[in-house]
């Protein structure tokens, strides 16, 4: 949770001679290079504030790849007193955020401390997909680091929005849920004014669950710099190995179809998250010539039995494995009769990966639950 306080900016009409200009930093000094300049200033007649039009005229410049404004905005009272507070430090926002079953959402109050009932209360969806999601970045979208953290583009965007800001922001931190071990009248106008915006963060994730509005775009802000996108998908860090998946997975599976090396039922059979885990275990150059080390070692079968019983592999499992590997050399000779009913479909499933895939270290899903229930079983004994 996030809660942060405004200093004054400077309101003063700007001089009708003032220009557009562009600029150079120089190196080693606090001084910039001018290197040009563009038509006159105008500056627009100051008008009565109006958050909700701001707002209005922000949502219409959205596309589906940049721009992202706040779900709802709602104000409470006379919306002239924020403003006013705003410019002489007396606002106050507070922000927090809820995540629960992969739906995010977070909720902003904005209100003068002891100061009347005017207040502005914003709700919105965490935005980005399933991967990009966490509690943390449900808490910062209510309110030295490097591209590859985690929540990059929101940290950045954010960080953006105050260098450019007129305000000063004095941020505060207060734990959450404090009512759960603390009567709400003990609780501090910090504490209090925090259960209430997780109180509508939640509200607002129980809205958009029921309506089963799941995931939220997740576009370029305003405040970002730059954004990486692949296959029509902003990334909410640059995470080499993730993107890397994302770019290099899609022409791997077509090399696959076309080579014929997993069948697209096959797709569906293999652990890949297993596989996965035990790939990276490896050397790397044991990662690109495993089939290499498995083929012509007849002999090594028994080592590998020995090794499945040190990892209290069930026993139908490892008997059906090794009528697998029996089969890589002769494909007939693994015989559905000799495997215990209880491992048929394991078995049929790895079939269908095939003989080489199984060498690969392409396993079926199936085999996971079945060695989990006999550890179960173990335990229990």
């Amino acid at each position: 949770m996030t809660n942060w306080s405004s200093a004054p900016w400077w309101t003063a009409p700007l001089p009708t001679s003032v220009l557009c200009a562009t600029v150079r930093p120089i190196t080693g000094s606090d001084s910039v290079l001018l290197t040009g300049t563009g038509r006159p200033f105008e500056t627009a007649p100051i008008t009565s504030p109006s958050i909700l039009q701001a707002w209005q005229t922000a949502t219409e410049l959205c596309t589906d790849y940049y721009g992202w404004v706040l779900d709802e905005i709602e104000i409470q009272g006379d919306e002239a007193t924020l403003v006013a507070a705003l410019l002489e430090g007396r606002l106050r926002v507070i922000s927090d955020g809820s995540f629960k079953n992969e739906l995010r959402t977070a909720a902003v109050q904005l209100l003068v401390k002891h100061g009347g009932s005017d207040r502005m209360t914003i709700r919105c969806q965490t935005p980005g997909l399933p991967h990009d999601q966490s509690p943390y970045r449900s808490e910062l979208i209510g309110c030295g680091f490097s591209p590859t953290d985690a929540q990059f583009d929101l940290v950045s965007s954010i960080q953006e929005a105050i260098l450019w800001s007129s305000v000063d922001w004095s941020p505060q931190h207060v734990y959450g849920h404090l009512d759960k071990s603390n009567l709400f009248d003990k609780l501090s106008w910090w504490e209090k004014r925090n259960l209430e915006v997780d109180g509508m963060a939640v509200e607002y994730r129980k809205e958009l669950e029921a309506a089963n509005h799941l995931i939220a775009p997740n576009p370029r802000f305003f405040t970002e710099l730059a954004a990486l996108y692949v296959a029509d998908t902003k990334q909410s860090c640059l995470d080499p190995q993730f993107i890397q998946e994302r770019v290099t997975l899609p022409a791997l599976r077509l090399r696959w179809r076309d080579k014929g090396t997993i069948s697209a039922e096959a797709k569906s059979e293999i652990a890949w998250d297993t596989l996965g885990r035990a790939m990276l275990s490896l050397p790397a150059g044991l990662q690109r010539w495993s089939t290499k080390h498995c083929v012509e070692w007849d002999r090594r079968i028994a080592a590998f039995s020995a090794w499945l019983d040190l990892q209290l592999t069930g026993p139908s499992i490892k008997h059906a494995i090794l009528q697998l590997l029996h089969g890589v050399r002769a494909p007939s000779s693994p015989s559905l009769r000799t495997i215990p009913p209880s491992v048929r479909s394991a078995f049929l499933a790895q079939q269908v990966i095939g003989y080489q895939g199984l060498l690969e270290g392409r396993i079926a899903l199936s085999w996971l639950p079945l060695q989990q229930q006999h550890y179960d079983k173990i335990r229990c004994h």
